[in-house]
């Protein structure tokens, strides 16, 4: 059974020309606040956008927030660090 809450926060890509974080190309938001990516079962090694390839959980270097598949010790996404400054 997957841990995965839905919430869309692995599936960013960041904009180089606009300079922000973006939603990947393949990731579908729904209107009770859940994701699903469109070619979820074919996702691992693709192109989602602005260079960026999706990566497994466990490759993944960093954590997110709330996220089940987080690892002690690693640092918080740049796209949400300004939330989580100490």
């Amino acid at each position: 059974m997957s841990r995965c809450k839905r919430c869309g926060n692995c599936c960013l890509v960041f904009n180089w020309d606009l300079k922000l974080w973006q939603d990947c190309k393949h990731l579908i938001r729904v209107d009770d606040n859940t994701t699903y990516c469109d070619i979820y079962e074919d996702r691992i090694g693709q192109d989602i956008g602005y260079g960026f390839i999706c990566l497994h959980p466990h490759e993944w270097f960093y954590n997110l927030p709330n996220c089940p598949y987080n690892i002690k010790g690693r640092p918080i996404h740049p796209a949400f660090a300004e939330e989580y400054e100490e």
